[in-house]
């Protein structure tokens, strides 16, 4: 299961990691486990909070970020135990064909 934020959405989103939950989003081919692309001015921030665990994995795409060619900037982790990891992409912030900003931490 993989989540997706609209593209270029200038909501911000939080995930809270309810506390001892195991978390696991594994994407399909060209995205990311949770996806949210875009970059640049007025792009909503995402926040994972919580003390649980989330592992996050993408195809093409970021762990945590882009999708294949999708920018993954304003992500913040302020809580959790978070592991990320992307397929021929980062593990947090861009995905495959995509340079983005490092995320905040």
């Amino acid at each position: 299961m993989c989540i997706k934020i609209a593209d270029d959405s200038t909501g911000n989103v939080t995930i809270t990691l309810g506390e001892g939950t195991t978390n696991t989003l594994k994407s399909g081919m060209f995205c990311a486990g949770l996806q949210k692309n875009g970059n640049g001015d007025g792009i909503g921030k995402l926040t994972i909070t919580g003390t649980g665990s989330l592992t996050a994995g993408g195809y093409n795409g970021a762990g945590i970020g882009g999708g294949w060619k999708g920018g993954g900037s304003d992500i913040a982790i302020s809580g959790g135990s978070v592991k990320a990891a992307g397929n021929q992409a980062n593990a947090i912030g861009g995905g495959q064909g995509q340079v983005s900003a490092c995320p905040a931490w």
